[in-house]
Order: structure tokens, then sequence, then C-alpha cells
């Protein structure tokens, strides 16, 4: 099962291609994007939109970890080593 944080965050990666093509055709008149926008987009809005992506959503729970509630009361102490 793939997490939902981890599949927010991959779409949103995927899109910043949509993100230079709308950028090519509807603000540059079908022209080409210039480099250093394209560069631009292609790291700091990648990185941005990546991360808030994956920030906004939902938790994945596991269901082979025990709920925050449910941990025990009392933590048995390390194991000692011998010298």
């Amino acid at each position: 099962m793939v997490e939902t944080k981890v599949t927010a965050a991959t779409a949103a990666a995927v899109s910043t291609g949509f993100v230079l093509w709308v950028l090519q055709s509807y603000v540059f008149g079908g022209g080409a994007v210039p480099g250093p926008l394209a560069a631009f987009v292609g790291i700091v809005v990648l990185g941005v939109v990546t991360v808030g992506a994956g920030y906004l959503a939902p938790h994945t729970h596991r269901p082979d970890l025990p709920a925050a509630g449910d941990a025990p009361d009392e933590v048995p102490p390390p194991p000692r080593h011998r010298a």
C-alpha cells in the first residue's frame, strides 16, 4: 500500500511539466519558456509544491503499529552491557 503523502507528493512533482506547458502555451503565446524561468519552475516551484502536497495530504494509518493511546505506561530500562 502506498501512503497518501507519497502519492500526493509524486502527483505534485509530475504536475511541474503541466505548469511549464501552461506557461509556454498561454503566457508566452506558444513560444519557448525562457531558460531561467523554466529552471525556476523546475527547481523552486517543484520543491514547494511537492513539500506542500505531502504536508497537506492526510496521514495513512499503519495497522501494524499500536495506536498512540495503546502504548504501555511503563517503558522497561535498556539492557546493561557488561564491561
